[in-house]
C-alpha cells in the first residue's frame, strides 16, 4: 500500500472538518494532561533514545516502533496459543507502549506546530492543527495513524511529512531519509510489455468486429450500445457488484477486450500508461494532476449497467482539464 495514499484519508479539512471531532470536549485543555502524561512516560521509559519532541526525533520513534511491533506480533501469537496470564500481561504492556507512542507523536505536533489536543468521542485523542496553506483546518487522528504504523503500512516520519506538508509553515522533510519510502510498490510500476500487447491485441480484434469502433472518443457511445446488447442478450447473467465481486485479472475474454478498447481510446488521445504486473490500472496524466482508472472494473460495471463509457470519458476529460479531445 502506498503510505501517502493511505494516510491522506486521515486529513480532516474544510467545512466538514468539524465533523471530524463530533464529541470535542469543552475542557480539552485540562483533559489534555492525559496524552501529555503518556508522552512523558514514554520518554522516561527510553532514556537512551533522542526523544526531545522535535520532528527529527520521529526517526527514533520509528526505531522503537519497529521493535514494539515485532514484540507485539510475537506476544500476540503466544497469547493466542496458550492463554497464559503472564503472556496476556505482556500484550497489554506492549499495547500501553503503543498508546504512549501515539501520545508522543501527537505531543510532538502540538509543540512543533502549535497544535491542540482534543478528545473525539469516535476517534479518541486527536490533534487539531492550525490552518493549512489553503486556509483549511487539519486534524491528526492519532489512533488511526498508530494502526498504520504498527501494521507496517507506514512510519511516523511519513506521517509527519504528509501532515506537515499541508501546513503553512517551514517544516523538515523526514521521509526522504527513511528507508520505508524506498520500498517500491509493484502496483505503481509500468505494466510488462507483453501484458499491454495482449490488451492491445484483444482491443484491435474487438474493434475489427464493429465498424463503429475506430478508437475515437465519439465511438464510446457505440461501445455503450454493445455493452447494452450484451447485457440484454444474457438476461440470466448475475450483475457485477464492485463491493463484493473480484475482477478476473487474466488478459483474455470479451470483458478484457472491451476494457482494452476503452483504455485504447484513452491512450490514443491522452497521455496514459498501464501500471501493475497485470495492468490492473491505467494512469492518465492531466493538465495539473493524474487520474487512476481500473479498465477491467469499468468494463464489468458497464456490462452491469452501472456506468457509461461515454459519460465516464467526458467526465475524465473535464476533471483533468483535457478539453473535449
Amino acid at each position: 500500500m502506498n503510505p501517502l495514499s493511505s494516510l491522506k484519508r486521515l486529513l480532516g479539512r474544510g467545512a466538514n472538518a468539524d465533523a471530524t471531532a463530533p464529541g470535542a470536549n469543552a475542557d480539552a485543555g485540562e483533559d489534555a494532561s492525559r496524552p501529555r502524561d503518556l508522552a512523558a512516560a514514554f520518554v522516561d521509559a527510553h532514556p537512551d533514545a533522542t526523544l526531545d519532541y522535535t520532528p527529527e526525533s520521529l526517526h527514533a520513534l520509528d526505531d522503537i516502533a519497529d521493535e514494539v511491533a515485532a514484540d507485539l506480533a510475537a506476544a500476540t501469537d503466544q497469547d493466542a496459543g496458550s492463554g497464559d496470564a503472564t503472556e496476556t500481561d505482556d500484550v497489554e504492556a506492549l499495547n500501553e507502549t503503543v498508546r504512549r507512542m501515539g501520545a508522543y507523536l501527537g505531543e510532538t505536533f502540538v509543540r512543533a506546530y502549535d497544535g491542540e489536543w482534543t478528545f473525539d468521542d469516535s476517534a479518541g485523542w486527536v490533534v487539531e492543527l492550525p490552518a493549512t496553506h489553503r486556509g483549511q483546518p487539519l486534524v491528526l487522528t492519532v489512533p488511526s495513524v498508530l494502526g498504520d504504523v504498527v501494521e507496517g503500512e507506514s512510519s511516523f516520519a511519513v506521517v509527519h511529512d504528509v501532515f506537515a506538508s499541508e501546513l503553512d509553515a517551514e517544516t523538515p522533510e523526514l521521509a526522504a531519509e527513511d528507508a520505508f519510502e524506498d520500498e517500491a510498490d509493484p502496483r505503481e510500476e509500468p505494466a510488462p510489455a507483453d501484458v499491454v500487447a495482449a490488451f492491445d491485441r484483444l482491443a484491435a480484434e474487438f474493434a475489427a468486429e464493429h465498424d463503429a469502433l475506430d478508437f475515437t472518443p465519439g465511438s464510446l457511445g457505440a461501445l455503450d450500445d454493445i455493452a447494452r446488447r450484451d447485457r440484454e442478450s444474457d438476461a440470466d447473467a448475475v450483475a457485477f457488484d464492485p463491493d463484493v465481486d473480484d475482477v478476473d485479472l487474466s488478459v483474455r475474454g470479451r470483458t478484457d477486450a472491451i476494457a482494452g478498447y476503452f483504455a485504447g481510446v484513452v491512450r490514443t488521445h491522452h497521455t496514459a500508461e498501464y501500471r501493475g504486473e497485470l495492468a490492473e490500472t491505467l494512469v492518465v496524466e492531466g493538465a495539473t494532476r493524474q487520474a487512476t482508472l481500473e479498465p477491467r472494473a469499468i468494463a464489468a460495471a458497464a456490462a452491469a449497467d452501472e456506468t457509461s463509457f461515454e459519460t465516464l470519458y467526458a467526465n475524465l476529460s473535464e476533471d483533468l482539464g483535457l478539453g473535449g479531445n
